[in-house]
């Protein structure tokens, strides 16, 4: 998707890799962005620049999706892309191996909770 200038990003897990590189080939066609991060580590080069907007959220808890639904209203900040690149590949492995407590977070991290996200702040 070709960006317009005065687009508005909602990206969650912009401390991923996939999640940064994005935050920056936007912000360099002019867009703002506004970044969910789990941890903040490798952040510091997008930490208090013009157009970016950055907040700790971990998407499993419940508290902090509306406390990011919350912070966007507070700014009066309307997206017009969202980008999900929250994932998590573990656990792996054959299935019937695996603990189900394991992979049930797995895909509510990798689904549900992506839509729970899209959702509150939709």
């Amino acid at each position: 998707m070709t960006p317009t200038p005065s687009q508005n990003l909602f990206i969650a897990a912009i401390s991923s890799d996939i999640g940064k590189a994005l935050a920056q080939f936007y912000l360099a066609e002019g867009c703002r962005v506004f970044g969910t991060y789990r941890t903040d580590a490798g952040l510091s080069d997008l930490r208090g620049l013009d157009h970016v907007h950055l907040m700790a959220c971990d998407i499993t808890d419940p508290n902090d999706l509306i406390k990011v639904a919350d912070e966007l209203q507070r700014l009066d900040y309307h997206w017009d892309l969202f980008i999900c690149a929250v994932g998590q590949l573990s656990p792996i492995g054959n299935f019937l191996d695996l603990d189900r407590d394991q992979w049930t977070a797995s895909v509510a991290m990798n689904g549900v909770q992506q839509m729970a996200l899209l959702h509150a702040i939709a």
